[in-house]
């Protein structure tokens, strides 16, 4: 991972709780700017009713990750948490002013999903559930069909 972030000038911080909520929205704003990018946009809104849940208290907080630019700009989040024996990724949201470098920032969020899996004793498991279409993305970065709906890569094991 820090080849890539040498590299691309990205640095990827996870985010404290108290913290999402406030720097998520000024996200949403600048994701929103471009329209061409509704996909992204609509999963940095799924995000963040995630931290909305948590802060109702309906649901454990998420762990937040994003990769930023050399200025501080934020260029993509990625939104997991703890299920059984590993990280689970919910949603990966790239902002389009990074859409050149896209693949980069896939591979460092989903790399830092792998370190927190490491970090909470799980080994370096990492799972999702694919959206209908998202199958051939996951199976790009490493990932195979575990079960219906599932699946998983064993940590930095798996060269992409």
């Amino acid at each position: 991972m820090q080849s890539l972030e040498k590299e691309q000038g990205l640095t990827i911080e996870w985010l404290q709780k108290h913290h999402m909520y406030r720097i998520l929205y000024k996200t949403a704003k600048r994701f929103g700017k471009d329209r061409k990018n509704d996909h992204d946009l609509t999963k940095l809104g799924l995000i963040q009713s995630e931290i909305w849940m948590a802060r109702q208290l309906l649901q454990p907080f998420p762990h937040i990750s994003v990769a930023k630019d050399q200025s501080g700009t934020i260029a993509g989040v990625m939104c997991g948490a703890p299920f059984f024996n590993q990280f689970f990724i919910q949603y990966i949201a790239i902002c389009s002013d990074f859409s050149h470098i896209r693949d980069e920032i896939e591979k460092q969020l989903i790399f830092s999903a792998i370190d927190e899996s490491i970090e909470l004793g799980f080994r370096g498991w990492v799972a999702c559930s694919p959206e209908p279409g998202e199958e051939k993305f996951w199976q790009s970065h490493g990932f195979s069909k575990e079960s219906e709906g599932m699946f998983r890569r064993m940590g930095y094991f798996v060269g992409i």
